[in-house]
C-alpha cells in the first residue's frame, strides 16, 4: 500500500492536472477540424511542460498523460454520430421538442403532445438544425450543439404501448410520473422543479443554473446534518442522488452533483476531493466542461480555497457569481450577487413545502405564485450586457490577481471594474460594425468609439415575429446601447424596413433617413457629381448617388449607398440597388472600400464584375436566410468573388458577423466562432 501512494502524484499537481484538463476539455471537443486538433494537441504539450517545469518530476507527467488518454477515449466513445432511420428512446422532454437517441445517434422531434419519457419512437427524414445566430443572444442550435444534438427527425412514428409492442417500451414508472407531474394543475411550477423545463422565460436562470435539483439536496442536506453523523450523510446524499437520476432524466447539473456527492464521500481533503471530482466529471461528460451548473459551483470553491478569511470567501464567491452571470446569462443581478447561497436554499425550501402541491391544486398554485414573485423581485436590480472582451480580460485577471495574493489595491480596483459594468459597452474604444442575422434581410449596427454615435442601416421584419421586440431590442441592450441616434432606411422592401417602425415606437430613435428629403439641405454637397450627402457624424459617412437615373417604380434602384470610413477602413453599403445604380456610381465617385455588403444578399442583379474590379474589397458581407427560395448568393456572383481573391463571409453561414478596428487593424469574428483580421500599413 506504502508503495502505492509512492507512485500517485501529490495534491498540488493533481489540481494543476484538474485546471489544464478543464481548459482544455473547454475546446470545441466535437469538431474533427484539423485546427481544432492542432489546438487541443498544442494545449496538452503546452500543459506537459507546465507540469515538468513546476514539479520536477516524471510521475507527474505519466500521470497527466494518463489523464488525457483517458479524457480522449472517452470523447470518442461520446462522439455523435449522424443519425439513422431507426428505433429512438425519447430521453428528455422539453419545452415544444423531445430528444430521442438510439446509441451515440441523438436527434429532436417537434411533435410531443402524445410523446411520454422512455417511450419508443420510429424516426426518419434528418435534416440539420440551423436558427438564427447573434452575438450576445441566445441560440437554439448552439444549444443543441453543447448536448451533442445536431438533426431533427421530419417523420416520427410513435409506438403506442400495447401488447404486441410491449417489449419495444422503456421504464414506465418515469412514464408515469412524467403523466403525473403534467396532470397537475400548477404543471408549470413542476415542470421546472422535477425536469427544469421553464415556461417563462424570466425563470431561465433556475434551470440554467442547475438550482431546483441542487437546492433540494443541500435543503435535505442540512436538515439531516443535524442528527446523521456526516460520513453516513455523505453516502446517504450519494443514495439519494442515485435515486433521482433513476426516476428523473440525467441533466448535466444531476451528474455533477453526483460525481460531486461521491468524492465527497471518499475524500475529506479538498485537496484531493476538488480535482479529482473535476477529473471524474470531465471524463464521464468531456462535452459538459462549459456547462454553467458545472462552471459555477466548480469555481465557487477553487477561488474561495486560496483565501484565508470567511468574508474574503465569501466576497471572491459573490465576484465568480457576477463573472458567470456576465459570460452565461448576458446580465447582472446585483441582487443575486450577495444572496445566492440564501436563493439556493429559498428554492430548495420551495421544492421540499411544494410537494404537497402535487395532490392539493390550490396549494400548488400558491408555491407558482411565489416563484413567480421571486422573479419579479429580481427584475428591477438586473443590468443587461454581454460585456466587451476588453472587460472580461481585465475582470478576469484581477480576479486570479486577487485570489493569488489578497490585496486591499487590487480588490478596490476589482470592485471598480463590478461598478463600470452597466458602462462597460460606453468605454469600449473600438469602431465596431454588427451585421445581424436577421435569416433573409438586412440589418447592422455601426456603434463609434465609447458610443459616441450608433447609427443603423435597415432593420428587416420577419412574417409572424416581431423582429424589433424580438431581436433587435434584445441585441441593443445585449451591448448597452440606450438610444440609436440614426436609422437609415435604404429602401421600402419588408426584408430592409419591416420592423422599422415596431423599433421606432419601441426604443428611442433620434433620427429615421429614408431619402434625402429628411436631411438638411447644407448636407448635401451640390457640387460632387450625384450630389452625395454627408451625416452629421463626427466621421465620414456618405450616402453616395442622391442624384440617380433609375425608374421610380423600381424599388430596389432607389436604395441608399452608403460609404463611410474609420481607423483608415472603408465600408460601402449599396442595399438592393442593381447593376445598373453600380455602373452609375463607379462614373461619380471613388468606390474603394475594404468591405463591402454584397447588394441584393448576393444577387446576380448587383455586384456586376466591373463594380467589385472597382471597388476592390478585402472582405465582401453577404446577409442571406439560410437556404432561401431566391437562391441568394448566386453562384455566379461567388464566382467572380473567387476569380477576384475577394473574401466572403455569410449570416446564413456563419450567423452575425462582428467587424471592430483600431487605427490600421480591423478584426473580424462571427457568432460561430470564426476569427480573423485585416492589416494595413
Amino acid at each position: 500500500m506504502q508503495r502505492f501512494k509512492t507512485l500517485l502524484p501529490c495534491k498540488a499537481s493533481l489540481i494543476l492536472m484538474a485546471l489544464c484538463l478543464w481548459v482544455l476539455a473547454l475546446l470545441p471537443a466535437k469538431e474533427a477540424s484539423g485546427s481544432i486538433f492542432g489546438l487541443f494537441l498544442a494545449g496538452a504539450c503546452l500543459g506537459s511542460a507546465l507540469l515538468v517545469w513546476r514539479f520536477q518530476n516524471l510521475k507527474v507527467l505519466f500521470w497527466w498523460l494518463f489523464c488525457l488518454v483517458v479524457f480522449q477515449g472517452s470523447v470518442w466513445l461520446q462522439q455523435p454520430q449522424k443519425p439513422a432511420s431507426g428505433i429512438y428512446t425519447i430521453v428528455n422532454i422539453r419545452n415544444g421538442y423531445a430528444i430521442a437517441q438510439n446509441g451515440r445517434q441523438r436527434a429532436i422531434v417537434y411533435e410531443t403532445e402524445d410523446l411520454l419519457l422512455d417511450q419508443k419512437v420510429e424516426l426518419s427524414g434528418f435534416e440539420a438544425i440551423h436558427t438564427q445566430r447573434n452575438e450576445g443572444l441566445f441560440c437554439f442550435q448552439d444549444y443543441l450543439q453543447a448536448n451533442d444534438i445536431q438533426y431533427s427527425a421530419t417523420q416520427m412514428n410513435p409506438l403506442k404501448t400495447s401488447q404486441e409492442k410491449a417489449g419495444l417500451n422503456g421504464f414506465l414508472l418515469r412514464q408515469k410520473i412524467w403523466i403525473f407531474v403534467n396532470s397537475r394543475s400548477a404543471a408549470p411550477l413542476y415542470r421546472l422543479l422535477f425536469y427544469g423545463l421553464s415556461e417563462d422565460e424570466n425563470l431561465d436562470w433556475i434551470s440554467t443554473t442547475g438550482l431546483p435539483l441542487i437546492a433540494l439536496v443541500y435543503g435535505i442536506r442540512k436538515r439531516l446534518s443535524y442528527r446523521v453523523e456526516k460520513k453516513k450523510l455523505n453516502w446517504l446524499m450519494v443514495g439519494l442522488q442515485l435515486s433521482l437520476t433513476f426516476f428523473f432524466p440525467v441533466r448535466q447539473a444531476s451528474l455533477r452533483l453526483l460525481v460531486f456527492q461521491i468524492c465527497t464521500a471518499l475524500f475529506s481533503d479538498w485537496n484531493v476531493r476538488w480535482p479529482v471530482s473535476m477529473l471524474a466529471f470531465l471524463w464521464i461528460s468531456p462535452f459538459g466542461a462549459d456547462s454553467l451548473s458545472l462552471v459555477l459551483p466548480a469555481g465557487i470553491s477553487f477561488f474561495s480555497h486560496f483565501v484565508q478569511a470567511s468574508w474574503q470567501k465569501k466576497v471572491v464567491g459573490m465576484l465568480w457569481i457576477a463573472f458567470c452571470q456576465m459570460i452565461w446569462l448576458k446580465e447582472l443581478n446585483l441582487l443575486m450577487l450577495g444572496m445566492f447561497l440564501w436563493f439556493r436554499s429559498l428554492i430548495g425550501w420551495v421544492f421540499l413545502l411544494s410537494i404537497p402541491g402535487l395532490w392539493s391544486a390550490p396549494y400548488g398554485e400558491l408555491f407558482l405564485k411565489l416563484l413567480e414573485g421571486i422573479q419579479v423581485s429580481l427584475d428591477w436590480c438586473t443590468v443587461y450586457g454581454s460585456p466587451p472582451l476588453w472587460y472580461l480580460t481585465l475582470f478576469g485577471g484581477l480576479l486570479i490577481l486577487v485570489v493569488w495574493k489578497w490585496k486591499t489595491k487590487r480588490f478596490v480596483l476589482l470592485l471598480m471594474a463590478v461598478c463600470i459594468y452597466p458602462w462597460s459597452w460606453n468605454l469600449d474604444p473600438f469602431f465596431h460594425v454588427f451585421q445581424i442575422d436577421v435569416g433573409q434581410g438586412d440589418a447592422a449596427l455601426i456603434v463609434e468609439p465609447f458610443q459616441k454615435s450608433v447609427t443603423m442601416i435597415d432593420a428587416a421584419g420577419k412574417m409572424n415575429t416581431d423582429n424589433a421586440t424580438k431581436l433587435f431590442i434584445p441585441f441593443l441592450q445585449r451591448h448597452q446601447i440606450r438610444k440609436i441616434d440614426r436609422l437609415v432606411v435604404s429602401h421600402g422592401d419588408f426584408d430592409h424596413d419591416g420592423a422599422v417602425d415596431s423599433l421606432i415606437q419601441n426604443f428611442p430613435v433620434l433620427q429615421t433617413i429614408r431619402s434625402t428629403k429628411d436631411l438638411d439641405p447644407s448636407q448635401i454637397d451640390q457640387t460632387l457629381p450625384g450630389k452625395p450627402a454627408k451625416l452629421s457624424i463626427a466621421y465620414e459617412f456618405w450616402l453616395l448617388l442622391n442624384e440617380r437615373e433609375s425608374d421610380p417604380a423600381q424599388e430596389n434602384d432607389q436604395s441608399l449607398v452608403c460609404l463611410f470610413q474609420y481607423d483608415g477602413f472603408r465600408y460601402l453599403y449599396t442595399g438592393d440597388a442593381s447593376i445598373a445604380i453600380e455602373k452609375q456610381l463607379q462614373k461619380t465617385n471613388n468606390l474603394e472600400a475594404d468591405v463591402l455588403k454584397l447588394g441584393h444578399h448576393g444577387s446576380n442583379t448587383s455586384s456586376d464584375p466591373a463594380f467589385l474590379k472597382a471597388v476592390h474589397p478585402t472582405l465582401a458581407l453577404i446577409s442571406a436566410g439560410y437556404q432561401n427560395r431566391y437562391g441568394h448568393p448566386s453562384v455566379s456572383v461567388l464566382e467572380t468573388l473567387n476569380a477576384q481573391g475577394i473574401d466572403r463571409l455569410n449570416t446564413a453561414d456563419h450567423g452575425s458577423l462582428h467587424l471592430f478596428s483600431m487605427p490600421h487593424l480591423l478584426f473580424v469574428t462571427s457568432a460561430d466562432g470564426l476569427v480573423g483580421w485585416i492589416w494595413k500599413s
